[in-house]
């Protein structure tokens, strides 16, 4: 099984979860910032647009015992683009595009299978479309304002400006 990777991805194996996270998966669950959580068993996935959120994701994880990373690689968490994968190597985690073009994420010990999403999710609205393969993807998406509890972005291939809920609304 695999993970949706799409735009800035915290990856955390589930037994790292069970061992590590005060109140184990079931909590970690609970506790996601948003509505971008999924699993394929092995492997936990939260998205976030922006790579601040997601950076600050991960200082909260570190704060309830998970090791981000050690000497510039990936430990407990792992940070992944959409577009160039992970942020730093990491020795559990593979990456790829499925035939869609959407980025996926797998434990290197599990076979790839069938990409895990969140319930919502849908291909046709995903931001996977972008033709920014390879490129960061801080450079698909330009940050504009926060306002209400609300990021602005512009995506910089369709042109198009969206917004999107702050994840942490007062960091």
């Amino acid at each position: 099984m695999s993970v949706l990777a799409e735009a800035f991805s915290v990856v955390v194996p589930v037994n790292v979860l069970e061992r590590s996270y005060p109140g184990g998966l079931a909590r970690y669950m609970l506790d996601a910032p948003n509505h971008s959580y999924c699993s394929d068993g092995v492997l936990t996935r939260v998205g976030f647009l922006a790579r601040k959120d997601a950076e600050y994701f991960v200082a909260v994880l570190e704060t309830a015992g998970l090791l981000s990373y050690d000497r510039g690689i990936f430990i407990d968490v792992a940070l992944v683009d959409q577009n160039v994968g992970p942020l730093a190597p990491c020795l559990w985690l593979e990456f790829a595009r499925e035939r869609n073009g959407a980025p996926v994420c797998w434990h290197v010990a599990s076979r790839r299978g069938a990409m895990q999403a969140p319930p919502d999710w849908e291909m046709a609205v995903t931001l996977v479309h972008a033709r920014f393969i390879g490129r960061p993807f801080a450079e698909q998406m330009r940050y504009l304002r926060s306002e209400a509890q609300l990021d602005w972005y512009h995506d910089r291939s369709s042109g198009r400006v969206f917004t999107a809920p702050q994840p942490f609304p007062f960091h």
